[in-house]
């Protein structure tokens, strides 16, 4: 492949906004986490990668209701965390609030930090999903990335996690 990989974030729907995290943010995502992860990280891990050099950690925000009300404050509805050195990047958390899945939110999360990959000369993508959760391998084996080998016992409760891996061209 070329380098003139084009990479499309998905449009976001109406009513939503994408954004880089803040600390602001933390107690929402770590809402979030809780409910959508057996075991969750803890709220001060959020914001410890927050203060960490060489991370891009977005949040997506609910500005509107469906019929264009705009809410008094934003929510913040999902969220993406990931580490990147010289050409490696790696997804720590990719998380939509359960309410809201099937809208393409975490579609659009993926892609943008694709994007934001390549732009930044990275080549390989690499991450960690329970071997239980075969939603999440669906979905990133539907975005390129393949299964790598399994790592034995990763979580906290005993549960094997399959690591995948995406090449994006250089």
């Amino acid at each position: 492949m070329s380098a003139s990989l084009r990479i499309e974030a998905p449009a976001l729907p109406a009513g939503f906004l994408e954004a880089p995290a803040t600390a602001l943010d933390i107690d929402a995502i770590a809402a979030i986490e809780g409910n959508e992860f057996p075991i969750p990280w803890r709220r001060d891990y959020f914001a410890q990668e927050l203060a960490q050099p060489q991370r891009y950690n977005r949040v997506l925000r609910r500005i509107e209701d469906s019929t264009g009300n705009r809410f008094p404050r934003e929510e913040v509805v999902g969220y993406f965390f990931s580490s990147y050195l010289l050409d490696e990047m790696h997804i720590n958390k990719i998380a939509t609030r359960h309410d809201l899945w099937g809208q393409g939110l975490a579609r659009h999360l993926l892609a943008r930090a694709l994007e934001f990959a390549h732009a930044r000369g990275v080549r390989l993508l690499t991450l960690e999903v329970r071997i239980s959760n075969a939603r999440a391998v669906d979905f990133y084996a539907r975005h390129g990335f393949d299964p790598a080998y399994v790592r034995k016992e990763y979580y906290q409760d005993g549960e094997d996690a399959l690591v995948m891996h995406k090449t994006l061209p250089g």
